[in-house]
């Protein structure tokens, strides 16, 4: 008898883009998520704007036991504000 997976081979999508990238529409990770879903696979993208959303959705990846991650972020260098949010 064959152990189950501890996880699930799935792809879990967090997206977060400055605004320059957001008015150009470069949602690169919804592009991938749209790929995966005609090909069959199953994956959650999720569009994030806060540190809080960030921090929830990264809970929300731990509990789905999907096994890989991928962030498509053009806010990274960004610092946060004092209220959690991105700084321009």
């Amino acid at each position: 008898m064959k152990a189950k997976p501890k996880t699930k081979p799935q792809v879990f999508i967090i997206e977060s883009l400055n605004f320059d990238d957001e008015a150009e529409e470069l949602y690169k990770g919804k592009a991938i998520s749209q790929m995966l879903a005609l090909s069959g696979k199953e994956c959650l993208y999720v569009y994030i704007r806060t540190r809080a959303e960030l921090e929830a959705v990264l809970e929300q990846f731990w509990d789905s036991r999907y096994r890989y991650l991928h962030l498509s972020a053009s806010v990274l260098s960004r610092q946060f504000d004092r209220d959690g949010n991105y700084a321009r």
